[in-house]
């Protein structure tokens, strides 16, 4: 993360919510994506306990708000990344509930 231009505060940020055996190769050209699913993965919208996926005018308004510029492709990496991640907590929820 460091090599990739990520502040130490982040890098810390981000180690304080892995588990021990955490491991996650990013490639240089895709790190901007996912440096930015992390700054919002709790913008996700919820529906009687399921993940409906990112909430894209959250996230609208928060790069409004913050200022962020961003590409096309980082645009679609982020609904990428947010559709998968949406998957993974509704299997965890679901297995919660049984």
């Amino acid at each position: 993360m460091k090599d990739m231009g990520a502040s130490e505060e982040v890098i810390q940020q981000h180690i304080q919510h892995m588990v021990p055996d955490d491991v996650c190769e990013v490639l240089p050209e895709n790190w901007d994506t996912v440096a930015w699913f992390l700054e919002v993965d709790d913008l996700f919208r919820y529906e009687s306990s399921v993940c409906l996926g990112l909430d894209v005018t959250a996230i609208k308004n928060d790069c409004e708000m913050s200022q962020r510029s961003f590409t096309p492709e980082e645009y679609k990496g982020l609904r990428l990344i947010g559709k998968e991640a949406a998957v993974h907590l509704n299997k965890q929820l679901k297995s919660r509930r049984h």
